[in-house]
This record gives C-alpha cells, structure tokens and sequence, in this order.
C-alpha cells in the first residue's frame, strides 16, 4: 500500500513536470514567432523611408537626409540583430548550406554599410578575389556586419581603413577583417565573446551593448565556422573567419 502510494506520488509529480515543460515550451515558440512577425513589420516602414530619403538625397543633396539614411540603417541592423538573437538557438532551421562567394558577399555587407564608412570617413580595401566555400550567404553577411560595425565604431579618428583579405592553406580559407583602430586591451581580448561583455572601449563613450560579437561567435558555431581575434591596443584589431573544408574551397 504505501509503495503504491509513493509510486501514485511520482506518476503525478512527472505528469506536472512535463505539462509545465510543455507550456514554457509552447511561450517560447510563441515568443519567438512574435518577435520574427514583429521584426518583420517593423522593417517595412524602415524600408519605405529609406527609400523616400534616396530619392529626396538624390535630388537636394542635403546632409540631414544623409544623416537620416544612416541613422534608420543604424536601426535595422537593431532589429537584425533581435531577428538573428531569437533565431539562434534553432539556427538549423533557417541556414541554407549553398555555394558561396566571399568576395560578393563581402562586397555587399561593405555596400550596405557606406553611408557609414563615410561618415568616418573610413577607407576600404577589398583585396581578394573570387573565393567560393560551401556556407549560408545571409548568416555569413550579418556576420560580416557585426564585424564592420564594430571597425566603424571603435576607427581612429582619421586616416581610418578597413581591409578584407583572404589566406588559404591546406583545405581551408580564412578571410580576414583588419582595422586600425583603437584596439582592444590583452587583459579583455579573451572576454570580448562574453555575453554582455564590452570592456573599455564600450564604456568610454561608444554605445556598446555586447551582444554583437556574442551573437558572432554563436553563429560561426553553429555553421561550422572558426573564428578568432587577435588585436594590438592603440594599433589595429583582425577578426579571421575560417570555412570548413568543402568541394567549393578553390580560386576561380
């Protein structure tokens, strides 16, 4: 009887543990579904404005609608960076392994950022060639974009340059992202993947929330990417990407 009892005891206690498994489940599903929905719409009105200040640049030239370009690009890489966040933990659902150039891709996140490379007045070398690997396009350009928006944020200020490079070796490519900015101490440069982590620079006036290169460094898990940073204080920072070996790993 009283084993009876305690076995009764266990049945219910599992079944309670298991449907309230099943509900947290089933919020976070429908959180994350909420915040792909709300990403979405709220990038429709950015759209629509950045191409109303195109149109307007193109034909008074103002400065403030320059301005007004960069700032709503500063506010959809906000909400890219929510998307990809609550994305991250099912990435497998939303890559799509394909052959991949380097070099366009690259060449797109840079264009995507040139109204910002020239507000600081920044200078860009592209020295690469057509390089393709077998990766996601999209997961590889907001990688990129993380990258380039901390080169921006933390550039000197004059005579700032960003280059993009590629090193192969024996079945793998790495490309790289040098800047010449101000550099990240040693004592930080093991920390600067943390979650929440934005050391010196972060707080010395620069707006940094350290989720950036958090984000980074969970995506190259993730598809199989390695990466490290290596980085001088006061004289530059590289940030290598290296792709897994593949059949596309080959210049053409």
């Amino acid at each position: 009887m009283e084993d009876r009892l305690y076995q009764d005891l266990l049945r219910r206690s599992n079944k309670a543990v298991l449907e309230e498994i099943r509900r947290k489940e089933d919020e976070q599903r429908e959180y994350k579904e909420f915040i792909e929905s709300w990403v979405h719409e709220a990038k429709n009105p950015i759209t629509a404005m950045e191409l109303l200040c195109e149109n307007m640049e193109n034909e008074l030239e103002m400065p403030q609608i320059r301005r007004m370009r960069m700032e709503l690009a500063k506010a959809e890489g906000q909400i890219d960076k929510v998307l990809y966040y609550a994305r991250m933990e099912q990435v497998w659902k939303d890559y799509l392994i394909v052959r991949t150039n380097l070099r366009k891709t690259a060449l797109n996140e840079v264009q995507k950022n040139r109204l910002a490379f020239q507000d600081r007045n920044m200078q860009v070398k592209l020295e690469m060639e057509d390089c393709f690997v077998s990766t996601d396009e999209k997961w590889v350009q907001f990688i990129l974009g993380q990258i380039f928006s901390n080169c921006i944020k933390y550039s000197q200020n004059e005579n700032g340059c960003v280059r993009i490079f590629l090193e192969t070796g024996k079945n793998q490519v790495e490309l790289c992202v040098e800047d010449n900015g101000i550099g990240i101490r040693p004592e930080e440069l093991k920390r600067v993947f943390e979650k929440g982590f934005c050391g010196t620079n972060g707080r010395s006036g620069r707006y940094s929330t350290g989720i950036g290169l958090y984000l980074v460094r969970n995506l190259c898990e993730r598809l199989g990417i390695g990466i490290r940073i290596e980085s001088e204080y006061g004289h530059y920072t590289r940030v290598w990407l290296r792709f897994p070996e593949s059949d596309f790993q080959k210049m053409e």
